[in-house]
């Protein structure tokens, strides 16, 4: 049920419940992330779908863990 999620939006949670959640979430096109200090390494490897990022609120020193250069153009 997961995999075919196709939108999802997420504030401050636990890191440990967000990577599974949008790592087997694998059709995201719009994904928000928001109210977080840290995002874990690779965490948009899968998305190979994903049209729009929102990334707010978020104090964090570096995106660049964030992406895969799979999904870049």
């Amino acid at each position: 049920m997961i995999q075919s999620l196709k939108q999802l939006y997420i504030r401050g949670t636990n890191v440990t419940l967000l990577t599974p959640l949008i790592m087997n979430a694998t059709v995201l096109t719009p994904l928000q992330i928001s109210d977080f200090n840290e995002l874990p390494n690779r965490l948009l490897k899968n998305q190979k779908q994903l049209d729009w990022l929102y990334v707010l609120c978020c104090s964090l020193k570096s995106l660049s863990d964030l992406l895969d250069k799979s999904i870049l153009p």
